[in-house]
């Protein structure tokens, strides 16, 4: 066994200190007389209640002669004709000069798709802009921070638009810390959940995932955040999370570390005598 103590904790979001399901305070009775020195999550369970369009991460530019207007979309979730509808009317709506905006995409049964939405403009008399940050690149098929310029009235999405809700979700806690000083508890791929049923995490190797504790508080911050850092929204819904705190068994490493050595020193000598 690679641990001699442990306390192993059932958090569940609903019952937090303070914060929301998707980022809070929770208080963990710790045994302070233990010397641990590792943390792992051993399991998870997490809504995917969160939308691929979320408030706050919702915005990009349009730019006509120069002038910068914000257009925002409504924060759920998505499909190509859905987002195609929406987007082309808060572009109309939205128009400085009162141009009119279409945005199509092909039509797979009539011909190829390349995944890409196009952007046409009519009754302008110069090239518009959609400015990006980083935020609604992704599904509209921009790159992050970007300028894109209407090229004789028309704009191609620059890569295939991503109307899947995130993948990849990262649980963040200020109970760990780890070599790339970030505090990264575990990744969590989400890939094989429909949308709003539950991601199901089971930690199948507990030594490889462990992170360093970080002790001394009485209550530890918990967040979700997609790849890119930005907050995950879970709309309401809660958490529950599965967490141990162990002391490694250091004397089991030192056998296994000695035995490798052995091993490698037996081999070394083998392959000598064969040599002579």
């Amino acid at each position: 066994m690679f641990y001699t103590k442990k306390q192993i904790f059932y958090i569940n979001s609903k019952y937090k200190i303070s914060g929301t399901d998707s980022n809070f305070y929770y208080g963990l009775n710790i045994d302070v007389t233990q010397d641990f020195d590792w943390v792992v999550l051993l399991k998870a369970s997490i809504p995917k209640s969160y939308y691929l369009i979320q408030d706050g991460l919702n915005t990009f530019t349009l730019k006509e002669n120069g002038f910068p207007v914000v257009i925002t979309l409504p924060p759920g979730n998505y499909n190509r004709n859905s987002m195609k509808i929406i987007l082309q009317d808060l572009l109309n709506a939205a128009s400085p000069n009162l141009w009119t905006y279409t945005v199509t995409y092909d039509q797979p049964a009539r011909s190829f798709d390349r995944g890409k939405y196009v952007f046409t403009v009519f009754e302008n008399d110069s090239q518009p802009e959609f400015v990006f940050t980083h935020t609604l690149y992704e599904p509209l098929g921009f790159n992050s921070n970007s300028t894109n310029v209407f090229v004789d009235n028309v704009l191609i999405s620059t890569n295939v638009i991503n109307l899947s809700r995130e993948n990849t979700i990262f649980l963040h806690s200020d109970i760990c810390q780890n070599d790339t000083s970030d505090n990264v508890l575990q990744e969590i791929f989400t890939s094989d959940t429909t949308d709003y049923g539950y991601i199901f995490f089971n930690n199948i190797n507990v030594e490889s995932y462990a992170k360093k504790y970080i002790p001394g508080a009485r209550a530890y911050n918990f967040y979700l955040t997609d790849e890119d850092a930005n907050p995950i929204n879970l709309n309401g819904l809660n958490i529950n999370l599965t967490l141990m705190i162990f002391k490694e068994n250091k004397i089991d490493s030192l056998i296994q570390k000695y035995i490798k050595l052995k091993t490698i020193d037996s081999v070394n000598i083998d392959n000598e005598d064969e040599e002579n």
